[in-house]
């Protein structure tokens, strides 16, 4: 990974929910380590409760972190006043969430839709106008320009969702299961666009999914269990050369398969082979 390269960067990041009236405090994330290149698809996967949707949520500027820092392009967003945070959110970010009446007004039309916050920034007509046929043709639903979410099928709210996102040149675009609702073909269909787009207009793009089809498909995918990202790797892992994460602090993230044999070890010893290759000797306990 190239380090000028890096446009996101998440360092030590934490974030605790507190529950005053129970007196319950649940950590969602627990010092998590991240970096995605610009430009790139990047995929965060993980069981439910790891974490994903709080760092989206982080990420799209709804949620401030408990601690931590989050760089985005050249910026710490963790810092922001909550004015910066607005502004963030309107120019800076685009969000598509799984579901789709959180992405779109289900009374306008798929042009209206887009042109809502470009109306938010007080951009002319005639600069709305332009920029949504641009988007229109981008997703190529021109001919659906004035149908309604009700009036269009699954893929194709996908699709409008994504143009609604995309509506303020954002730098970074995260989404929330973005096939989850959708069959196979569609998803095929809708991951396709994803490509085009990422290559047309070069949007770094951050994914949160379970879908196995988007896995294979090699892009770079971060496992996140407990908080923290344990695993980076590009398609299915090999089971003989399991992946494992090395954070800032120099500690290793063992994956979850893996965690009964490392747990709680005092006697586990890393040596060198060779300048490239290092290897971990787990001893066999007595009772095993």
């Amino acid at each position: 990974m190239t380090e000028n390269n890096v446009f996101v960067e998440c360092q030590d990041l934490i974030k605790i929910y507190a529950d005053e009236k129970n007196r319950v405090r649940v950590p969602a994330l627990r010092g998590l380590e991240m970096k995605v290149l610009k430009g790139e698809i990047s995929l965060v996967v993980g069981p439910s409760g790891s974490g994903k949707s709080t760092l989206l949520n982080i990420l799209a500027g709804n949620l401030k972190p408990s601690a931590g820092i989050v760089i985005v392009g050249d910026t710490d967003i963790a810092k922001f006043t909550r004015a910066q945070m607005v502004d963030y959110r309107r120019r800076r970010v685009g969000v598509v969430w799984q579901l789709p009446q959180m992405n779109l007004v289900w009374e306008l039309s798929a042009s209206q839709n887009i042109q809502v916050p470009m109306r938010i920034l007080g951009l002319t007509r005639e600069e709305r106008m332009k920029r949504t046929k641009e988007l229109l043709e981008e997703v190529e639903l021109l001919d659906r320009a004035h149908h309604k979410p009700t009036q269009l099928s699954g893929g194709e709210i996908q699709r409008i969702s994504l143009a609604v996102a995309l509506a303020n040149h954002p730098e970074l675009v995260v989404l929330d299961e973005p096939t989850g609702e959708l069959d196979s073909q569609t998803s095929e269909k809708i991951v396709a666009f994803f490509e085009k787009i990422n290559k047309d207009l070069g949007v770094t793009m951050i994914l949160a999914t379970h879908d196995r089809r988007l896995m294979a498909k090699g892009y770079r995918t971060m496992l996140l269990v407990d908080g923290r990202i344990t695993s980076v790797r590009r398609g299915f892992a090999d089971e003989s050369n399991i992946p494992v994460y090395s954070d800032a602090f120099g500690a290793l993230q063992i994956p979850i398969s893996l965690r009964e044999t490392f747990k709680s070890r005092e006697d586990i010893l890393l040596s060198r082979e060779n300048e490239e290759v290092f290897k971990l000797h787990v001893p066999k306990l007595e009772d095993e």
